[in-house]
């Protein structure tokens, strides 16, 4: 009742894989005014109409409400506002550095990239034949025009556009040429460059495209001969580690800072700042001898430069193996040089470094002395941070709060920094290839360049990655907003818990009828709405077989604890299923003489147990268990284990009895509702991936002696079926033998909306594509074994941060089981004083290995 008005930022997140249906739960539910923002949602329109029709339902359900429970007025109204312009123009460029002294930074003109067949293709289109976001500068519609002017001179209509001729530009009334008349400038260069399709001038637009393209082209070809001598593929991570600091200089050089860098991969973004700290220290050195002052200068204070080497022989990189980099190891530490001695050195610093003059605070510095790790000390120190999520939140906010107050001029992320986080700058830059880096990830970090009010200009920079791939981020539409699938069976039985024990059950009732009746999917795809129906019925079912319901729907039993661990479904109903079975019971026995205590081996079963069901990190396909006893003997793994041990047969057998009833549930779902939407979806004719069309099975087109014709007896003993596919059906797989197959969810006809999620089955074992077993990480047992944070890091495998985010979440996860097992059942019983002591023992330890946190 507190909150007044809510805003949700980066709403197109609804979109996500992971965490999706969060945001549809969140804009359905809320009883305030609200304001969502996006900046890539390609569909506005139809997030506007869905969230309208939300809003009458929730209108009319307030209507019907009376007496105490009668709602205030207040507006229903969803309105939309679209805003087609950004503050700043964006120009791109592509780093190819080279040695025949050319401009490493290229300009690569927005159109490029397009084709004659992609602009034929979309002329009809309503929203343009060019993509929507792919807006010109000033400079490139000019660039535009000029390359125009070349291939058709004699155009009458194109001699209108020319600058100083253009109409819009001689009548205006101020000195300056505004926005809107630059804007109107660049969509009439698109109509003349679309005419001339139409008029059949297909080779000349042709040509066109062509000639913007070829700069780009002809350096592309250079730099790669150039670096193919030296055997470097210029979209490695070689090249990006020999060109990084090279490409922030031109970038300093052509002030073009501050900069973000994206790169998707972890331990490339430290690799590269350590390649800059190191760079930068040996460029110190050799500035700091042709000023004439060496070593010896400094060994003088003595005392200083014992402290100053015991320093950085702590903090010295053990990949620093370059020998002509020495000399940079052997320097003071950089506070050392900025607070005690001449203006020489600082001078040599700030021209080694990317920090601002005059910006420079070492106080600012000092209060992250102790809460980061030496690389990103040593970065900050050089005006370059780096980002992730591997980091801990105090090295996080230095990054940030330093990048804000001008400090550094470059930041290393990944897409922790796309969204979320004000951190305007001048220039983004993408470093390397990865199949996490989307038009819609494209579209969200460049939209980080160009700081508005200071930058009419923002720059974003290619750097090391394939030309094809670039082509494809500019052209390709933003992905429109389709909706995930809504309901699950943790979620009905959340809605089930809201509606029982709410304090208003009425509006707890309204809001849960609201959740069910308006998802997004189904908002795009009317006809989904019968299928999330039957999928209700089936969820509660499923609750009421699982002891979590009553006949009545009310919720029951172990319900409580189901739903706070709704976010690992299935692993929360199969706890549920084995505390049921007694499964627990029968392994918490205490030890001989003692009715409170438990061994250390019950307790090893307990947490090997729990990290199967919520611990579940897999490992990459190459680490077998092989694998595992070659580095055990060749003292690579000395304390973890890795590879987490099967579960005891007694608990696989009661997991594989969970999975086989409610397979058979799920089903009879699938029968139940392919029947029920058999007229609206009719007969399969195409084939699933290709689309291609095939004949009906239908006999009613053949002849009436069609029965003694081969096709005809071939459809006489076709296999029936409703829930399988045809293009599955081909291998002989039908309804009743689908339930078996072990590609149940890939089976499935076309029409019926099924994913592993769907049903809430638990895989014992996981493979990947080609067959490999993918086993599950040890690190939660293994951390309970030997308690080190470092080995977990070490041998385990895990990043830093997320290490730390894992083993305390596991913490919590046992906790959460013990608080609700205390509240259900008497503490005398064997598996509350088990799990009571487990997670005892498990927050020792943690604390023990993170005490400052």
């Amino acid at each position: 009742q507190r909150i007044r008005y809510v805003i949700f930022d980066e709403v197109h997140c609804m979109g996500s894989e992971i965490g999706a249906e969060v945001w549809e739960h969140l804009l359905l539910l809320i009883p305030c005014p609200f304001l969502a923002l996006s900046a890539t949602v390609s569909n506005p329109h139809d997030l506007q109409s869905w969230l309208q029709s939300a809003k009458d339902f929730q209108k009319e359900l307030d209507g019907q409400r009376e007496g105490k429970n009668k709602i205030p007025p207040q507006s229903y109204n969803v309105r939309l506002v679209v805003y087609g312009e950004r503050y700043s123009d964006l120009e791109k460029y592509i780093y190819l550095p080279c040695s025949d002294g050319q401009e490493s930074l290229v300009p690569m003109h927005p159109y490029s990239v397009l084709t004659v067949k992609q602009l034929q293709d979309n002329l009809d289109n309503l929203h343009g034949a060019f993509p929507g976001d792919l807006t010109l500068s000033p400079r490139e519609s000019l660039q535009l025009y000029d390359t125009m002017a070349q291939v058709w001179p004699d155009r009458d209509s194109l001699k209108a556009l020319e600058a100083d001729a253009y109409s819009d530009f001689v009548r205006r009334d101020h000195l300056l040429i505004t926005k809107a008349q630059a804007r109107k400038y660049e969509t009439d260069l698109k109509a003349e460059l679309l005419m001339w399709l139409k008029e059949g001038q297909q080779e000349k637009v042709g040509t066109v495209l062509k000639m913007l393209n070829s700069n780009v082209s002809q350096q592309w070809s250079i730099c790669d001969a150039e670096q193919s001598k030296r055997d470097v593929d210029i979209t490695g991570e070689e090249f990006m580690m020999d060109q990084f600091v090279g490409l922030l200089d031109k970038l300093k050089q052509e002030d073009k800072l501050p900069a973000l860098v994206f790169c998707f991969d972890r331990g490339l973004i430290e690799d590269l700042v350590n390649e800059v700290d190191l760079a930068l220290r040996v460029r110190q050195v050799k500035i700091l001898k042709s000023m004439g002052i060496t070593l010896s200068t400094i060994n003088k204070d003595s005392a200083m430069m014992r402290k100053v080497a015991k320093k950085q022989k702590r903090g010295r990189d053990k990949e620093e193996k370059a020998s002509n980099r020495q000399e940079a190891k052997d320097m003071p530490d950089d506070n050392y040089l900025l607070l005690h001695s001449t203006e020489k050195f600082r001078h040599a610093f700030l021209k080694c470094s990317f920090v601002s003059e005059g910006l420079h605070d070492t106080k600012e510095l000092e209060k992250y002395q102790r809460k980061i790790n030496p690389l990103l000390k040593r970065g900050l120190r050089r005006g370059i941070g780096y980002h992730h999520a591997g980091m801990n939140s105090k090295e996080r906010q230095a990054v940030e709060t330093l990048f804000r107050n001008k400090h550094l001029k470059v930041a290393v992320a990944t897409s922790t920094l796309a969204l979320g986080i004000h951190m305007p700058c001048k220039t983004v830059v993408f470093a390397g290839n990865s199949i996490f880096l989307d038009a819609l990830e494209y579209r969200q970090m460049s939209g980080r360049a160009g700081r508005r009010g200071f930058d009419p200009v923002g720059n974003v920079v290619f750097f090391g990655l394939p030309k094809p791939k670039i082509d494809r981020l500019l052209r390709a539409d933003v992905p429109r907003l389709i909706g995930n699938y809504p309901l699950t069976s943790s979620l009905v039985l959340r809605i089930m818990l809201l509606t029982a024990q709410g304090d208003d059950k009425t509006d707890a009732f309204n809001k849960a009828l609201n959740l069910l009746k308006h998802p997004f999917l189904s908002h795009l795809n009317p006809h989904f709405q019968d299928q999330l129906h039957h999928h209700f019925l089936f969820s509660v079912q499923f609750l009421m077989r699982q002891g979590l319901l009553d006949l009545e729907g009310t919720p029951q039993g172990m319900a409580g604890l189901a739903s706070h661990l709704h976010y690992h479904e299935p692993s929360n109903f199969v706890l549920v299923w084995l505390l049921q079975k007694g499964i627990f019971h029968k392994i918490c026995v205490p030890e001989d003489g003692s009715t409170s205590n438990f061994s250390e081996e019950v307790l090893r079963q307990l947490v090997l147990i729990l990290a199967n069901l919520f611990g579940r990190n897999y490992l990459p396909a190459y680490r077998t268990p092989e694998k595992v006893k070659y580095m055990q003997r060749t003292k690579k793994l000395s304390q973890s284990k890795l590879i987490l041990e099967d579960l005891p047969v007694l608990v696989s057998s009661a997991i594989k009895e969970y999975n086989q009833q409610t397979q058979k549930q799920f089903h009879s779902y699938l029968c139940t509702v392919a029947e029920a939407l058999d007229p609206q979806l009719g007969q399969e004719t195409h084939l699933p991936a290709s689309k291609i069309e095939f004949p009906s099975a239908d006999m009613n087109g053949l002849p009436a002696d069609s029965s003694q014709t081969l096709q005809g007896k071939l459809q006489q003993s076709q296999i029936h079926y409703s829930v399988v596919s045809t293009f599955a059906a081909l291998s002989g797989l039908n309804d009743d033998k689908l339930q078996r197959s072990k590609n149940m969810f890939e089976s499935v006809r076309q029409g019926l909306y099924v994913d592993r999620n769907s049903a809430p089955t638990f895989p014992l074992e996981k493979y990947d594509r080609r067959g490999r077993r993918l086993y599950l990480n040890s690190y939660a047992l293994d951390f309970f074994k030997h308690k080190s944070y470092q080995a977990i890091v070490k041998e385990n495998g895990l990043r830093t941060g997320f290490a730390y985010q894992a083993l305390k979440d596991f913490k919590l996860t046992i906790k959460s089981i013990y608080i609700a097992l205390e509240q259900l059942g008497p503490e005398q019983d064997n598996v509350v004083r088990a799990f009571k002591q487990l997670a005892e023992q498990y927050d020792a330890a943690f604390h023990s290995a993170f005490p400052d946190r």
